[in-house]
Parts: structure tokens; C-alpha cells; sequence
């Protein structure tokens, strides 16, 4: 879990706690906005800053060492501001970002190399929950419904990929 510019990691169920510097501190115009577990001690982190129009810089940094060092692995686009990461393995990462649009990035070498995978020309209506359940699925709701009825229509549609991120479908529920 992020708490600022640290990590906060527990390996006994939360009796304790660990702080683990992030990357992100190192220029004051980079935050830590999300974390993802990659393997047992392997973590990657979304880095974002520098917002403009529609835009926010990013950068991603992996640690494999339980974030004791950090290395920088790569930049995602700039589209959309912040955004969430989550890996399938520790190769293959995927970042929810929206802004006038909603987009999924995603890298298949650990956050080297980023494409864009789906885009959603509708106004930033954004993501949510996007999580891997194996090394090849993941789930992720597209403009979630409000709380208020959802007196805005957003979609709430639910997209899933079996293929670790590389493409997504909108899953048709029947009544």
C-alpha cells in the first residue's frame, strides 16, 4: 500500500509494518500514485507528475528485492492523468489512466515498452478495479456506475482479458 512517497508492506498479516521508500521522491514533481505486487518480492510502481492538458508524465520503476533498490523500467504514454497499475506476472503490467478519453496501457517486458491497448473516446469516465485473478486473466470496470443512482448514465461495463492484458472484451450480461 502506498502512504505518500513510502510503501507500506506487511509479510505477517498486518501485526507489522515496513516502510519502503518509493522512487518517486527523488524530484519533487514525481508522485508514487500506484503500486503493483509482481512476484513474492517484486514490486512495480507508477511514478506521475508534470500534468498538462489531459496529460500527466509517467514513469515506472520495478524492484525485485522487496523494495530495498528501485530500477527504472520504462514510460508509459502520457495520456490521461495518474492512473493504476496492476501486473499479471512480472512481465506483463497494465495502467489504467483517463482524461478526455479512458485508456489501458500495457508492457509485456516489465514496463520497458508500453502500447496502448484499448481507448475509450468518452469524455474520462475512467476505470476501476482493474486486477489479475491468474497470469492471464484481469478484470477492470469501465466508468462505474455512481453511487447516486447513477444519474450521469455512466456504463459500468465489465471487460475481461484472458491474455494477460493484451486485449479486453466487454462482457454482455442477459436479463
Amino acid at each position: 500500500m502506498l502512504d505518500g512517497s513510502t510503501a507500506l508492506v506487511s509479510s505477517d498479516g498486518g501485526r507489522s509494518i515496513a516502510r519502503h521508500q518509493t522512487p518517486c521522491t527523488s524530484s519533487a514533481t514525481f508522485y508514487a500514485t500506484s503500486i503493483a505486487v509482481i512476484s513474492a518480492r517484486g514490486w512495480a510502481v507508477l511514478c506521475t507528475g508534470q500534468g498538462y492538458t489531459g496529460h500527466t508524465s509517467k514513469r515506472v520503476f520495478g524492484s525485485d528485492d522487496g523494495g530495498m533498490k528501485w530500477a527504472s523500467r520504462g514510460v508509459p504514454g502520457s495520456d490521461g492523468s495518474f492512473g493504476t497499475l496492476a501486473a499479471a506476472t512480472p512481465g506483463d503490467l497494465t495502467l489504467s489512466t483517463a482524461s478526455a478519453a479512458s485508456w489501458l496501457y500495457r508492457s509485456g517486458d516489465g514496463g520497458i515498452t508500453w502500447q496502448t491497448v484499448r481507448t475509450e473516446d468518452d469524455d474520462g469516465v475512467g476505470w476501476a478495479d482493474l486486477g489479475f485473478t491468474t497470469i492471464l486473466d484481469g478484470a477492470v470496470v469501465h466508468g462505474p456506475a455512481d453511487s447516486d443512482g447513477n444519474s450521469d448514465h455512466r456504463p459500468g461495463q465489465l471487460l475481461l482479458s484472458s491474455d494477460a492484458g493484451a486485449s479486453w472484451q466487454v462482457v454482455r450480461f442477459r436479463r
